[in-house]
């Protein structure tokens, strides 16, 4: 890998205390798979049917995938489903510490076995009542007389890889694939400190978006756009300041770290009093008595005090010694090719994006916000995922508070986007050397995928 941005520091806060380091070396000249040059990453990969076609043999059906929370099955029995182009998978807790997945589909004419979560002790098919036990193995063929040639000990249900990880459950098609472990390369470590375990899904929020997948993720691992494109963030997020990390060798991760109390450098003017009445308008976690900012104290300062009582409060722990990063800044990172979890301790975030079945030109989106457990390990029933209706916003979805502005900024862009990449004559997208180096690093990563 030929990408270099900063520098692999085994933690998040050995990084913020880290004097600064030169911008990334200059990506390879061409891609791996396409022998293209990455100056211009192409334009069809965003709405070819033949690109998507590929990017399912290669990708969808060869990656490790986030599938859902371990919350969503905690108990023997739950089962609940993760769907993906045209593939789905079963997830089945079958004993209190193993889960298992299956190829979604009955072994004797094909009914999908489940379309809905829910808990039973066995699975069974709702068209002609074949039965398997939750590990898998074949219970019951309704009329066995009549199906001489099934072996009931070799017609048990095809299981597909599963990983678990924070408190994820993963998923991969490849009987044949990369270690799980090896997979997520240096992402443990770095979310060591977070405890994602201990969180649940406290709210998810799913909209069609009008763009391609990629697109789609794109707009999310960069701060590149932001004066322009949210511009009532300025004031207390600091833009154009992101860190943007891509190690050597790390090929399904990278990280941006953007850091919040100070003001964009587009608005050099911006007061301390400005910066604090701005974020207390648009994130709610702020409210409450006023932030005063005395002699020699900062914005940022105060507002990250104000962050770790309630976060301290939240989880019933003391947050005191908790760095002003992490409990402030938009700690993102990506896991190739469709996650994005936040790390630190104000709102760990998650954003899934995956293909709207086979149309290149739209996807599904998700936000989840991860909320801490109770000490004693309790925790509400974890949402559901709410898929907006046509026509509706994200707006339209209260419990996302103010990201949901955000994410609408950022759909009317999308669209365009869509719409602007099929007109343009120019044959693909330029990238920025250092603040779109995310972009860069995940379309070589990409590439590597479709050439294998």
């Amino acid at each position: 890998m030929d990408i270099i941005a900063r520098r692999p520091g085994p933690s998040v806060q050995e990084v913020f205390d880290a004097d600064p380091i030169p911008p990334p070396a200059v990506l390879r000249s061409e891609s791996p798979a396409t022998g293209q040059s990455l100056e211009d990453v192409s334009a069809e990969r965003y709405f070819s049917p033949e690109w998507h076609a590929r990017e399912v043999e290669k990708v969808w059906r060869k990656t490790w995938q986030f599938a859902c929370r371990a919350e969503h099955i905690p108990n023997v029995g739950d089962q609940c489903t993760y769907e993906i182009v045209d593939d789905s998978v079963l997830l089945v807790r079958t004993a209190p510490d193993t889960v298992k997945a299956y190829i979604n589909s009955c072994l004797h004419r094909g009914t999908m076995l489940r379309t809905e979560a829910g808990n039973a002790g066995q699975i069974r098919c709702p068209f002609h009542g074949w039965i398997w036990n939750l590990d898998g193995t074949l219970k019951v063929i309704p009329g066995q007389w009549d199906f001489p040639q099934v072996d009931k000990g070799k017609f048990c249900l095809p299981e597909v890889q599963v990983g678990l990880w924070g408190g994820f459950v993963f998923v991969n098609f490849d009987p044949d694939c990369e270690p799980f472990e090896s997979y997520l390369e240096n992402l443990p470590e770095h979310f060591a400190a977070f405890d994602l375990e201990n969180r649940y899904v406290a709210a998810h929020v799913a909209r069609i978006m009008p763009c391609n997948w990629k697109l789609g993720m794109e707009a999310f691992v960069e701060a590149y756009h932001v004066p322009i494109a949210h511009p009532q963030v300025t004031a207390y997020y600091g833009d154009s300041n992101t860190q943007y990390d891509v190690w050597p060798g790390v090929r399904h991760v990278s990280r941006m770290l953007s850091v919040q109390g100070v003001a964009s450098p587009s608005r050099p003017a911006t007061t301390p009093a400005q910066t604090i009445e701005e974020m207390r308008r648009d994130v709610p976690f702020f409210a409450g008595k006023p932030i005063e900012v005395g002699e020699g104290e900062t914005a940022r300062g105060k507002l990250a005090q104000r962050a770790r009582e309630k976060i301290g409060r939240s989880a019933g722990a003391d947050m005191s010694n908790l760095s002003d990063s992490e409990a402030l800044d938009l700690i993102e990172y990506l896991l190739f090719p469709n996650m994005v979890p936040w790390g630190g301790q104000a709102l760990p975030i998650v954003y899934r994006f995956r293909p709207n079945g086979n149309d290149p030109d739209s996807h599904i989106m998700e936000i989840m916000f991860l909320f801490a457990k109770a000490a004693d390990g309790t925790h509400p029933e974890p949402a559901k995922m709410r898929l907006l209706e046509p026509g509706q916003d994200w707006k339209d979805a209260p419990e996302l508070g103010s990201a949901a502005m955000v994410a609408d900024q950022d759909t009317d862009n999308l669209m365009r986007i869509q719409k602007g990449l099929k007109t343009s004559r120019k044959p693909g997208v330029t990238l920025a050397r250092y603040q779109e180096s995310r972009i860069r690093h995940f379309h070589e990563t990409l590439d590597a995928y479709l050439g294998r």
